[in-house]
């Protein structure tokens, strides 16, 4: 039987999809995962890199071409090809660590939790720095015990790289992810953590998120080239939260809150960073007007978190909109301006 089943991304990413996939040759954990490596219509030497995986790894490693799609295509696909117990994401330019992944398998194991929630490392390429990230916002003593959602949904970050979720649930519950769009990781993230009633949280560190590659689609200067995109996540986002309003538990709901808040805040800053003053106005009073008039709770809450939280963004939006954008050109050239000092 295997244990987990770990679906890798691939498309054009013969530079760094040996890294990834040697990560998971570790030989008392072979015979309990599959690798499915999911080949999205690349045209450089990413099949020819995976084959080699296959032939050494037959029963490990599993190679899917299919036409090119997108993320969500690839998601779409690991999740319906899965014959693992738990079910993990990894992207091709990331790689896993070898403590965290002998952890995460002995766990999916030994438990049947919805989730299994761990922490994981930002490597920077340019200074090859490690750092960890903390997945929970509180102190928290209850490692390797099964917590129920409503104690930790406030807490804890619930993104592709912490969450491995139980195979059965992604099945049970499958919903598309947008195909031939960016950034629909959250996409993913939103539409089964809200499907979970328990967790178990682990202390070590499994998947290592690789930053700097101006190719990435988190690279600002592509969120502002792709900004349709991002906001096509943002309004599934909006019309998945309305579709399960009600029908799931508030804390479950709370999570999707958080990640429309996220959303809606990249979007302002996407929508800042556009040079042409007059274009950059628009949109975003466009935006703004939108989500006040079709979701106003949602928005309050967005308001309301962003306070919280002390998020500079929000608070920039809130002066915008009440001044009703006079000045803006002002303000604009004064963002644009800070950000050219900080560079």
């Amino acid at each position: 039987m295997k244990y987990l089943t770990i679906s890798v991304a691939a498309y054009n990413v013969e530079k760094w999809l040996e890294k990834c996939l040697s990560s998971f040759v570790i030989q008392e954990i072979l015979e309990d995962i599959e690798v499915l490596i999911v080949n999205d219509g690349s045209i450089d030497d990413t099949a020819k890199i995976a084959k080699k995986y296959v032939s050494k790894y037959p029963n490990t490693f599993v190679l899917i071409n299919k036409e090119n799609g997108g993320h969500g295509s690839t998601i779409n696909t690991g999740i319906k090809t899965a014959s693992g117990k738990y079910f993990k994401l990894v992207d091709a330019d990331d790689w896993v660590t070898k403590d965290g992944i002998v952890d995460l398998v002995k766990i999916a194991r030994d438990c049947s939790v919805d989730a299994i929630i761990s922490p994981y490392y930002k490597f920077y390429m340019n200074s090859n720095d490690m750092q960890l990230q903390n997945i929970l916002h509180c102190t928290f003593n209850d490692f390797e015990k099964v917590i129920q959602i409503e104690n930790i949904a406030e807490k804890c970050e619930f993104s592709l790289p912490t969450l491995t979720f139980k195979t059965s649930l992604l099945k049970d519950n499958f919903t598309e992810i947008t195909e031939k769009c960016f950034f629909v990781d959250i996409e993913y993230d939103a539409f089964y953590s809200c499907r979970i009633s328990n967790a178990l949280i682990s202390n070590i560190p499994v998947y290592v998120y690789r930053l700097g590659n101006d190719n990435q689609s988190v690279a600002l200067t592509n969120m502002v080239k792709r900004r349709d995109q991002h906001l096509v996540v943002y309004n599934k986002l909006l019309k998945f939260y309305n579709e399960v309003s009600g029908n799931i538990p508030e804390a479950n709901l709370h999570i999707i809150e958080k990640m429309i808040n996220i959303l809606f805040t990249n979007q302002v800053r996407i929508l800042l960073e556009i040079n042409d003053r007059h274009q950059s106005k628009e949109e975003l009073i466009s935006f703004i007007n939108y989500t006040k008039t079709n979701h106003m709770n949602l928005y309050n809450e967005i308001i309301k978190y962003g306070k919280k939280e002390k998020k500079e963004t929000i608070f920039l939006t809130m002066f915008l909109d009440k001044i009703h954008f006079h000045f803006y050109d002002f303000i604009h050239k004064l963002v644009h301006s800070l950000k050219k000092e900080v560079s």
